[in-house]
């Protein structure tokens, strides 16, 4: 892939993480090039928080189909003799 490729890329990314508005620790920002290094990172090694990105657009299409899936199927069906009726009372305008 050649440099203007290469940055044409990253561009379109970072267009894509703006416009999904995402939010990332300083793990996850120092691991894309966001950042040089992390001011305030804890004393434990085996306490370092992996990277995250959290996506606004990623989570609400997750709670919208979990809560799709939990919902029962509207019940729309309506009697015949109703839509008969319903039906004369058209007719005899």
């Amino acid at each position: 892939m050649c440099i203007s490729t290469a940055r044409m890329a990253a561009r379109k990314q970072l267009s894509n993480m703006m416009n999904a508005e995402s939010w990332m620790n300083a793990q996850k920002a120092l691991e894309l090039g966001f950042a040089d290094s992390i001011l305030y990172d804890g004393d434990d090694e085996d306490d370092k928080p992996e990277g995250m990105i959290f996506s606004r657009a990623a989570v609400t299409n997750s709670l919208l189909s979990k809560l799709k899936a939990q919902m029962p199927e509207p019940d729309n069906r309506v009697e015949a003799s109703v839509l008969n009726k319903r039906l004369d009372l058209i007719g005899g305008m």
